[in-house]
């Protein structure tokens, strides 16, 4: 009996746990009290790498206030370009 409930327990975790992973896409929004800024897009996962010079356009985009536009890849996770709007 314990055999069948440990069966039955292992397999409803394991198919929430896949449905968990393949939910890719989510809008995240960031709030920085300071600045009053607020960045939203929609992302797959927590942290992205990016080359110094996107780096150096987010915070000229965040000093100045101005908007920019982000291609990434979500599958790589890998910001590919930042330019100013």
């Amino acid at each position: 009996m314990k055999k069948i409930i440990l069966c039955i327990l292992l397999s409803h975790v394991s198919v929430h746990a896949a449905n968990l992973a393949t939910s890719q896409y989510h809008v995240s929004t960031f709030k920085l009290e300071k600045d009053q800024i607020t960045l939203s897009f929609v992302e797959s996962a927590p942290f992205y790498r990016a080359s110094k010079k996107d780096a150096k356009c987010f915070q000229m985009a965040i000093k100045s206030k101005e908007k920019v536009e982000i291609k990434y890849d979500y599958k790589t996770f890998q910001i590919k370009s930042c330019k100013n709007l």
